[in-house]
């Protein structure tokens, strides 16, 4: 039987080896209880305050071209828009590898 590599990584129930959730307290299929190693709540994925401020910028841009009787150039644009957008994935990178502590 084929099972995709996504449907391999998932968290099976040991009773009746059906996917099971990380907030799972028991089995869907079969409700047996799930061990507490598989039980681990959600964390949500960070976002940095850097990111925030890019897409906020990237948004205040796209306002600007649309609505402003002044237009940007293409290439100031597109290089604006670039270069907001590596600062964005760059700060979420360096978020994901430095958690916060608690």
């Amino acid at each position: 039987m084929y099972f995709p590599s996504s449907n391999r990584i998932m968290a099976r129930c040991q009773a009746c080896n059906s996917v099971v959730t990380k907030t799972d307290v028991v089995c869907y299929g079969c409700g047996d209880p799930i061990p507490v190693s598989h039980r681990r709540p959600l964390q949500p994925k960070r976002i940095s305050k850097v990111s925030n401020i890019a897409f906020f910028c990237s948004l205040g841009l796209t306002a600007f071209s649309f609505l402003s009787q002044r237009k940007l150039p293409l290439s100031v644009s597109i290089g604006l828009s670039g270069l907001l957008l590596t600062v964005r994935i760059i700060a979420d990178r360096i978020a994901n590898k430095n958690p916060e502590p608690n």
